[in-house]
């Protein structure tokens, strides 16, 4: 009888354990087990997304990261490879993965990153605000002024492009891109004769390999804005004597061939014409946008006019 009762009693005890123990085990299971098994689930897909990344396969990896962002928003390191693989694709979408970069973890190189990816996809309005709302401490960095140079250059204010570059020059003296991007916004700035000092300073640039060709053309523009025949000869010879002119250098050398030697325009600028590759719709453009820029007298223009559309 006593046995009976003892057992009858430990087996209420067991169901009592059992009982309690199937909330915490729910508990466990529900905010433990299931918590690791995500947290290796999108370890996983992160890895993934990466090996796709590495073998350029931007598409698989944006399917893998936008299905872990699904899951957890925030993730740092899905963010970022959401932007490596949209920039494998050239997609925009690197815009809103970078975003959300920034939101969940603020800081310069992200907001300089956001504005690079802006004005990469030209995405003016967006570059606009990061400009105007970027935090003190980005004001600090030189690859911040950089950008926004790069912004007001690009949506023609050349004014506030000169006053970051000046900040950047501070910041990197030894900066002769940034000394190039000055000179050049000044010139634009002036629209006219510049000082002996900007003189001096483009020429010393042009002694540079990599800066010869654009500090050359500085040079060219600025003695043509003179009408300075001998300044503009000796820039002129020294332009076109580089290899691998870009279409607007060979412009600007044709328009030097206006001040300088005007009878031979005509059969400069028709070997110029026939030179061009009649497919290269990007050379159509350039063509045409030189008019301005050349200030063509009207028996020009209208050679120009014939030339045929498809160019």
């Amino acid at each position: 009888m006593k046995k009976n009762a003892l057992t009858k009693h430990w087996r209420v005890i067991a169901t009592v354990a059992v009982l309690l123990a199937l909330p915490v085990g729910y508990y466990v299971a529900r905010y433990h087990v299931w918590s690791a098994y995500r947290e290796w689930r999108i370890t996983s897909l992160n890895r993934m997304a990466q090996e796709f990344i590495d073998a350029g396969d931007g598409v698989n990896a944006l399917l893998l990261v936008r299905r872990n962002l699904s899951d957890r928003p925030n993730d740092i390191e899905s963010s970022r490879l959401g932007v490596k693989a949209a920039l494998l694709r050239d997609s925009p979408a690197a815009l809103t993965f970078q975003a959300n970069l920034l939101r969940t973890q603020p800081s310069v190189e992200n907001e300089a990153e956001m504005l690079r990816l802006a004005l990469r996809f030209r995405a003016y309005g967006m570059a606009k605000e990061i400009v105007e709302d970027i935090t003190n401490q980005a004001t600090k960095h030189a690859d911040y002024h950089s950008l926004a140079a790069q912004y007001h250059r690009e949506v023609g204010q050349p004014k506030l492009a000169s006053l970051h570059l000046i900040s950047l020059l501070k910041l990197r003296p030894d900066d002769w891109e940034a000394d190039l991007r000055l000179a050049e916004t000044e010139l634009v700035l002036e629209q006219g004769a510049m000082s002996a000092e900007w003189r001096s300073r483009v020429s010393a640039l042009a002694s540079r390999p990599e800066a010869s060709r654009e500090a050359l053309a500085l040079l060219l523009r600025e003695a043509l804005a003179r009408a300075d025949v001998v300044d503009a000869t000796e820039a002129g010879k020294k332009l076109s004597a580089l290899p691998e002119l870009s279409i607007r250098d060979q412009m600007l050398l044709l328009r030097t061939t206006l001040l300088t030697d005007p009878p031979s325009f005509a059969e400069k600028i028709a070997e110029f014409h026939k030179s061009l590759p009649i497919k290269e719709q990007t050379y159509s453009a350039a063509f045409a946008g030189t008019l301005d820029m050349l200030n063509l007298p009207d028996q020009v223009i209208t050679w120009f006019n014939q030339i045929p559309q498809e160019l």
